[in-house]
């Protein structure tokens, strides 16, 4: 399993994340997401990840429970 994903899918991905909800959830990439679905982003949190906010359409995700660091990213990046 990677340790980073770039989803850029041109408004399906929702579909991507149905399909790979599961793999999300136990093997907990991190994750590149183009959108702008507040729902979508919300959906991806509620599996365990932080959100930041990259630039006007890519969303940082690293999951939780890894232990990260976040403050680096902190520095970088504001948390939506």
């Amino acid at each position: 399993m990677p340790n980073l994903l770039k989803i850029d899918v041109e408004g399906a991905e929702q579909l991507v994340l149905a399909g790979g909800e599961r793999c999300l959830t136990d093997f907990k990439p991190a994750m590149i997401v183009e959108t702008g679905d507040g729902n979508l982003i919300q959906r991806i949190q509620g599996i365990g990840y932080v959100a930041f906010h990259i630039d006007s359409w890519n969303v940082l995700f690293v999951p939780i429970s890894q232990g990260i660091d976040l403050a680096p990213i902190d520095r970088l990046f504001s948390r939506l």
